[in-house]
């Protein structure tokens, strides 16, 4: 009974591992084609899983009544200013302004243009909120349906009415943070799920409407030629110029309060108007906030609808780009008029907005509070919030003092009548700021990561030839979010590449005391090369931006190399001998750079390390006839320990 208990056991753990081994098979070749996000796979594959369907949310079970208590939270935040009546009198003030020659823009709502944004613009696999198609459908469909949508766009424009079906959303509730129970309410975000022809509607507004959409050079959110990396390059280099002239640096990192959903939808339209964009456009636009309803899903339970009267449209593309990017910018500019920030050679860096991550300089604390004013000013004006807290600890807007850090005795900066906590570190849109102005504690964390993906890579896949292994790695686990930030010359940058060769090394199962020229070899490429790749793509895209301000901040610090960025051009050049020529160079100027060179007499090893590598995985075998013997496993390891080490 015993025996036959235990080879049953066996048998149904065989059949676990070929089960797994076929998923992971699954996996490796969805990951390798990039049809998956690899990571997160793996999350599930180990059970870690982003569960958003617990059994009880606050107390309360049963997929309905969750549905149902989220909607409730939904209602009261999107429905915080009341009545709709002051957006229905905008909108019959703007009706009444529609003239003949505002027509003109139906005309320019083209086929051509339809057929643009479906191929260009709409990204592939998003489903539509309730009808059974996805982008893939709009974009292998013939060129007939541009038509019809255009026809349909245009219809809606004359009339300035949109059918109430397709102005339904749907929002999805995700987990915040897996440190924190997933049976709390306050520990989920929702995401909105909209129609995908009022996607295609929004495209057109925003090319239509471009000119009239240009924020102030200081947004970086959701504009071209614009990135997270790139705002806070901006931010470094102009605290660096002052610290290195011996001027303090005073920031502050505003953080709003659910900003998107707590706009007023009557001052978001006025400033539209004002920006002169089309009145039929306004009208049509006016007219589907007022009709939007919002519904939440919960397993596979549905609540019943909602109303909203304040909040940007949920599930638009418009919203951030064209919705709260201008309702930003007056502030912007406000602040820009007051006098207070930093400037250098009469541009002004006094502010930096990703949306509506914002970050405030000033060389001194008075200036800083000025600034501070201005924004509370315009947060109570515009019905946003900051994030403040009457305990310092727990506010998340935060104020940092560069290069020295908090001193006894600083004066408080106070926001909503609360002081803000003074922090050495802090969290500017993904890139970890220090009051000592570098961002080496940035690096430090990337790496942390960096290393901690490859041991994921390596225990799941570890049966997996090492071409493989490293392959997953250099599409999921290279890209170095950041680097352009950090110093090439730093300690901890030589440290990240170290990372890298140790990686590459286990992959392949080679010493640890294996040479770095044998490591690239056998890689291809080194972790060194690709981000001095990048980052001449990065700078070429500094002195070209279309920002004044960027241009010229960019020709100021790269020509002294007290500055990160000129030390960092500096770098490449002593290390590649290749001359970078700033908004010429591309990255391929640096493609047959070796960061280790190979000593001549030792070229062979290469070929034969690789022939051994594959003998030793089985992929070919050597058999001497002579005395019918194949080379052992453990004599093909001690050739390659010979070939890596000596």
């Amino acid at each position: 009974m015993c025996h036959t208990r235990n080879r049953f056991k066996y048998a149904k753990r065989r059949c676990q591992n070929a089960c797994d081994r076929i998923k992971r098979d699954k996996l490796v070749q969805a990951a390798l084609s990039g049809d998956c996000n690899l990571f997160e796979e793996l999350g599930k594959i180990r059970g870690h899983k982003n569960n958003h369907s617990a059994s009880k949310i606050d107390g309360i079970s049963g997929d309905l009544k969750i549905a149902e208590h989220f909607k409730e939270i939904y209602k009261d935040l999107y429905n915080r200013t009341g009545t709709d009546q002051p957006l229905r009198d905008l909108r019959n003030e703007v009706n009444t302004k529609c003239c003949p020659s505002d027509m003109k823009v139906v005309d320019k709502v083209t086929p051509c243009l339809i057929n643009k944004i479906i191929s260009n613009k709409l990204k592939p696999g998003k489903t539509d909120v309730d009808a059974d198609i996805t982008t893939d459908c709009l974009k292998n469909a013939p060129p007939e349906l541009s038509v019809h949508i255009s026809n349909f766009l245009k219809a809606c424009l004359i009339h300035g009415y949109i059918s109430d079906n397709l102005l339904t959303c749907a929002i999805i509730l995700l987990v915040k943070s897996s440190q924190k129970s997933n049976q709390d309410s306050g520990n989920y975000r929702g995401i909105a799920l909209s129609s995908l022809f009022l996607k295609i509607f929004d495209w057109v507004v925003l090319i239509l409407f471009n000119s009239e959409l240009l924020c102030d050079e200081n947004q970086f959110g959701f504009q071209p030629e614009s990135s997270t990396v790139m705002c806070t390059w901006a931010v470094i280099e102009v605290i660096n110029y002052f610290n290195s002239r011996g001027t303090p640096v005073y920031a502050c990192l505003l953080d709003y309060r659910k900003a998107f959903d707590l706009v007023n939808h009557v001052k978001m339209f006025q400033n539209l108007i004002d920006r002169q964009v089309n009145p039929v456009v306004m009208r049509l636009m006016i007219s589907m906030y007022l009709v939007q309803r919002c519904y939440v899903r919960w397993g596979q339970a549905r609540s019943y609808s909602f109303e909203v009267t304040n909040g940007t449209r949920q599930g638009s593309v418009f919203s951030p780009h064209g919705g709260f990017a201008t309702y930003i910018d007056p502030l912007i500019r406000n602040l820009r008029l007051s006098g207070q920030g930093c400037s250098i050679n009469e541009f002004w860096y006094g502010s930096f907005f990703y949306a509506d991550d914002g970050l405030l300089l000033a060389t001194s604390i008075e200036g800083l509070q000025h600034m501070v004013s201005l924004c509370e000013s315009h947060a109570n004006d515009n019905d946003l919030s900051f994030s403040t807290d009457p305990a310092p600890d727990k506010s998340k807007t935060k104020c940092m003092a560069f290069p020295q850090g908090y001193k006894d005795g600083m004066p408080a900066i106070k926001l909503n009548g609360h002081d803000l906590p003074w922090v050495d570190r802090a969290v500017h849109i993904g890139n970890t700021l220090h009051s000592g102005g570098l961002m080496d504690q940035d690096l430090r964390e990337k790496r942390a990561i960096f290393i901690d993906r490859c041991m994921n890579l390596n225990q799941e896949f570890h049966l997996y030839p090492p071409e493989i292994k490293l392959k997953m790695c250099k599409i999921y686990n290279s890209h170095f979010t950041g680097s352009p930030l950090w110093n090439f010359s730093s300690s901890y940058f030589s440290q990240l590449c170290n990372s890298w060769n140790v990686n590459a090394r286990i992959m392949f199962d080679i010493p640890r005391e294996s040479h770095c020229w044998i490591v690239e070899e056998l890689a291809e490429c080194h972790a060194r090369q690709m981000i001095f790749s990048r980052y001449v793509n990065f700078i070429r895209s500094l002195a070209n931006n279309k920002r004044p301000s960027i241009r010229a901040l960019f020709k100021t610090v790269s020509s002294s190399v007290r500055s990160v960025t000129g030390s960092n051009i500096r770098r490449i050049l002593l290390e590649t001998n290749v001359p970078i020529i700033p908004g010429v160079s591309r990255s391929w100027i640096l493609r047959n750079h070796k960061v280790y060179t190979a000593p001549p007499q030792d070229h062979w090893k290469i070929p034969l390390l690789k022939s051994l590598l594959q003998l030793r995985n089985s992929q070919w075998e050597v058999v001497f006839d002579e005395e019918e013997q194949t080379l052992k496993s453990t004599e093909i390891q001690l050739m390659i320990e010979d070939i890596c080490t000596t």
